[in-house]
């Protein structure tokens, strides 16, 4: 089975409430502002002397002491675990359990500028494969993002998170920082009116894409759609090794068996390969990147517009 990726970059935990949560992955501490100052040219007894103080802030661990973002010197820092309380709610009224998370850089500063978790809730069916529902949460301390919440579908056989953007449904929420109670219940009555929207809706589509039959001159159609010829030939032959591996993890693809022929074989063709095909082998491809790449980047572009061209 392949592994997704925020079990590389995270470490598995079993918790229901997000104190526990952050205390396993290793993300219970706090962070404290420090003011920063230019270093002057003078040096007395060999140390450069403090200039002239700069209107920003440095975010720090508490623990630790690293810096782990930058910010304006109006910005309020928002402990994990304030930014993070709106979700216990959706826990426990999913009868869900927290059961990844974990630290990430945000390529300037280390490990801790971004904090996830992902939360489990019930399964659903699509046609004959299991599929978990799950939600992975988001916050920076970098001045980048406020909180982020992801919807997507795992399919078990496989470790393909499908992240489908119907038009009426979004696949994620974003949620400003704030410590207002009021605001923490307003935000976790958003995030579980949306999520069960979308899930539900998109029960409803896979479970057509299974019935629907997909031939293949529509798959290959379909890759073209997506890796199209470039113009003067350039990464043509990219283009055109992604486009057989498509058509192949159409046929052969993990757990295909009982879902041949189908437009969810096609779907998840398209997520088999942008989701653990892709950047696996590359120099500068990283567990961070691919993460990254998967919930909001080229993988998860790829596939929501593989599932547009399903649906349409």
């Amino acid at each position: 089975m392949n592994v997704s990726k925020w079990q590389k970059v995270g470490m598995e935990i079993d918790a229901t409430n997000v104190d526990d949560a952050l205390e396993q992955c290793g993300a219970g501490w706090g962070v404290v502002q420090k003011e920063i100052a230019t270093v002057s040219d003078t040096e007395i007894d060999g140390i450069p002397v403090i200039g002239k103080p700069v209107p920003m802030l440095a975010n720090c661990r508490d623990d630790t002491g690293e810096v782990i973002g930058v910010v304006g010197d109006t910005y309020k820092t928002i402990q994990n675990r304030e930014a993070f309380a709106f979700f216990d709610e959706l826990v426990q009224h999913n009868q869900a359990k927290y059961t990844y998370g974990g630290m990430l850089p945000n390529g300037h500063f280390s490990a801790g500028a971004r904090v996830f978790l992902s939360a489990k809730m019930d399964n659903m069916m699509v046609g004959p494969d299991e599929c978990e529902k799950v939600m992975i949460l988001t916050t920076g301390h970098d001045g980048s993002s406020g909180v982020s919440v992801q919807f997507l579908v795992y399919r078990l056989v496989c470790s393909n998170g499908m992240i489908a953007i119907d038009h009426d449904n979004s696949s994620s929420v974003s949620i400003r920082h704030t410590k207002n109670y009021q605001d923490r219940i307003h935000a976790a009555r958003l995030v579980l009116g949306t999520s069960q929207r979308y899930f539900e809706k998109m029960q409803e589509v896979f479970n057509l894409f299974y019935q629907t039959p997909f031939t293949d001159t529509q798959m290959k159609e379909l890759a073209v759609d997506l890796y199209p010829d470039t113009k003067e030939g350039k990464g043509q032959t990219g283009r055109e090794n992604r486009r057989n591996e498509l058509f192949q993890m159409f046929h052969n693809g993990q757990g295909h068996e009982g879902i041949l022929n189908t437009k969810w074989a096609a779907l998840n063709a398209v997520a088999e390969v942008v989701d653990h095909k892709t950047g696996s082998n590359t120099k500068s491809g990283s567990a961070v990147n691919e993460f990254n790449s998967v919930l909001t980047g080229t993988a998860a572009r790829v596939k929501n517009q593989a599932y547009q061209l399903l649906v349409a």
